[in-house]
């Protein structure tokens, strides 16, 4: 009996790997796989493998990068792909649409204290770490797991906290101050109410087209008169 409730149990597994149509997909899968794992590392987006998951800053050497990507773009297989198969087709469609944008030129910005060189961010990576620390930070002090309420009630201006992280930001700051606490006290308090108070009414602020059905009269013994009635039971 055993060895036939084993046989019974392997049936739906054995009909799985003798399902043609089923490997057929599975090989165009891996093959998409593959030369998305070539994409990704032409252009040294964060590694599976990486001990810094999708904190991995990933390669800054841009120069190298566009070379790695003309490669894998005008290789002979990507090209040959995407002449046969639609999504290839798109794939080749998008890097060539934002190329410009994936490897822009570096920014000189002069400076007191001489001209420094900025590369402009290839993906938003820089944002979304910054979103999982906000995250992070909000579960251990709340406990909530959502943030949805956290993050439409808070000050536009809030996660700027992450600045006082900044030496050079603090100096700033601080404005000849020894302290964050020295420098809180200059703050005039009637400002400070005054912003809370505008951020209270921004909240609690309802959709422009509401007012129209704020001003119908007796909305609620409409609503009542209009509503169905509940069958009586006999």
């Amino acid at each position: 009996m055993v060895a036939d409730a084993s046989l019974l149990l392997l049936a739906p597994l054995s009909k799985t790997l003798t399902d043609k149509a089923l490997a057929s997909t599975v090989l165009r899968m891996q093959e998409k796989i593959r030369l998305f794992d070539q994409l990704r590392e032409a252009m040294r987006i964060v590694q599976p493998d990486s001990p810094s998951g999708l904190n991995d800053e990933g390669d800054a050497d841009i120069e190298t990068i566009r070379s790695r990507v003309i490669a894998f773009r005008l290789s002979n297989e990507v090209e040959e792909l995407s002449a046969s198969a639609i999504v290839y087709k798109k794939m080749c469609q998008q890097i060539d649409k934002y190329w410009d944008k994936l490897f822009a030129d570096p920014i000189l910005v002069v400076t007191k204290t001489g001209t420094v060189t900025l590369q402009p961010q290839r993906t938003n990576n820089i944002l979304e770490q910054f979103f999982r620390y906000l995250k992070r930070l909000d579960r251990k002090r709340s406990g909530n797991h959502s943030l949805t309420r956290t993050l439409t009630t808070m000050f536009a201006q809030t996660p700027l906290i992450k600045n006082l992280e900044n030496p050079q930001n603090m100096e700033i700051i601080l404005n000849g101050k020894a302290t964050l606490a020295e420098r809180f006290a200059e703050i005039d308090v009637d400002q400070v109410r005054k912003l809370f108070a505008e951020e209270q009414k921004v909240t609690k602020k309802y959709p422009k087209r509401m007012a129209e059905v704020f001003k119908i009269t007796h909305l609620p013994k409409q609503l009542t008169m209009n509503s169905p009635k509940k069958a009586s039971c006999a």
